[in-house]
């Protein structure tokens, strides 16, 4: 409501100013008097109440269609992978084939870790592509089938569980195995060595045989609950023979691992 207060023409100059000054300020009183009414009403009980109905209605929809996405966020197992060549990450172990000994075999395995907030199920290493060096530049090894690695000790490709902050657990990538020497001397030191990819189903092809030469090999780590991650190891596999572990080690078998993507976008 506006409230105007009417002057005279017989009233003095100071008089109309005055009143005209009455005017304008009872005219803004009753105006921003009005407005703030109407802005507290907005702060009644029963308008607070509607408001929070509406609001905790909207994050119940929201949680029930995206809750899980939203959670992977802030709760996920994150795998991780280093590569090196000496002990624990690698080994000299005796085989036996049917029960009788079958020489040594220098296994060289990956540490795999979950460096996440959660446990990461049903962990996989999968080998996706090989490549050889020739030239510097990488050919595809076509004879090669991919699939999954085998965890050490396991003789598995799928690891249950693998908890978060805990020391790694090793996948076996591949193994060199003692040659079988001649009666010849000679023939026996001119003789290579064969690398073999452990694999979770070795071909008949020898598709998992690598001869002497460098590679790259692609790998995927994945698991049921966590988004997979890409790495590439670069080996370098001369083809010779070691008896002694640490010159095998050392001179015999040379892995690094030479590149890791972002995390992989889901379909």
């Amino acid at each position: 409501m506006i409230v105007r207060i009417t002057t005279y023409h017989s009233l003095s100059l100071n008089q109309q100013c005055l009143s005209q000054h009455l005017a304008f300020t009872v005219t803004i009183s009753r105006v921003t008097d009005c407005h703030l009414i109407h802005f507290c009403q907005l702060f009644t009980a029963e308008w607070l109440t509607a408001i929070g109905t509406v609001g905790a209605t909207f994050l119940a929809l929201i949680l029930a269609l995206w809750g899980e996405k939203i959670g992977r966020w802030f709760v996920r197992p994150k795998l991780s992978l280093k590569a090196h060549v000496g002990r624990p990450d690698s080994e000299g172990v005796h085989r036996q084939v049917d029960g009788r000994p079958a020489g040594l075999a220098y296994f060289f395995r990956l540490a795999i870790r979950n460096k996440g907030n959660t446990e990461a199920r049903d962990a996989q290493v999968f080998l996706s592509k090989i490549e050889l060096l020739v030239d510097g530049k990488p050919q595809l090894v076509t004879a090669f089938t991919p699939m999954n690695l085998q965890w050490a000790y396991l003789g598995q490709a799928t690891l249950p569980v693998l908890l978060p902050d805990m020391p790694p657990r090793y996948c076996d990538l591949c193994h060199v195995e003692q040659p079988p020497f001649p009666a010849n001397i000679e023939l026996a030191l001119a003789r290579p060595a064969s690398l073999f990819l452990d694999v979770e189903f070795p071909s008949n092809t020898g598709g998992n045989v690598l001869e002497a030469g460098t590679y790259l090999l692609h790998l995927i780590l994945a698991c049921s609950n966590g988004r997979p991650r890409r790495y590439t190891l670069k080996i370098n596999f001369p083809g010779r023979w070691y008896a002694d572990e640490n010159e095998m080690f050392r001179s015999g078998f040379e892995m690094s691992s030479t590149h890791r993507d972002l995390w992989i976008s889901s379909p």
